[in-house]
């Protein structure tokens, strides 16, 4: 990004351990395809040129979380510390993107209004066939655009 003119930089909110019991599976359901009863959570918000994009809740498994926990996640990505420093070898992801209305939360940490809409990425995501991490990403939807690239194998497949 940085080639483009862009300055992608993350302020970290909070790192810390959460028990997953009913009030945090109310609020992250999907928390329950990680199967474990303690995550680590990384809450950040992730800029471009010091503008606010995205406000981040990653839970990690602790074993990996733990460890992430130790390295600087304001300059470098989760996933790229995870794959060079801890040898996580992610080899798949499912993600879901969807319209939602920002939270009093969200608003305070985006600059936007509450009410306003903001597009809510989920992501779990897999090491071999055993979910890791679970992100819960909502972004400002006026600085954030979504592309996908269909290539005509991929589009067979999805219509037949």
């Amino acid at each position: 990004m940085t080639n483009k003119g862009f300055v992608p930089n993350a302020e970290i909110l909070e790192i810390k351990e959460v028990i997953v019991n009913d009030a945090v599976l109310k609020e992250f359901p999907e928390l329950k395809r990680l199967n474990e009863d303690k995550l680590m959570l990384i809450k950040k918000l992730h800029k471009i040129n010091d503008k606010k994009l995205v406000y981040v809740n990653s839970f990690w498994t602790l074993e990996y979380g733990k460890e992430l926990a130790k390295y600087d996640l304001s300059n470098t990505g989760v996933y790229e510390i995870a794959n060079r420093f801890l040898n996580v070898q992610l080899t798949r992801a499912e993600e879901t993107i969807s319209a939602k209305a920002a939270t009093k939360e969200e608003a305070e940490l985006l600059d936007i209004k509450k009410g306003e809409p903001v597009l809510l990425m989920e992501r779990l995501t897999y090491q071999n066939d055993t979910p890791i991490e679970y992100a819960y990403n909502v972004y400002r939807a006026d600085r954030y655009r979504y592309n996908i690239v269909l290539h005509k194998n991929q589009i067979d497949k999805e219509w037949q």
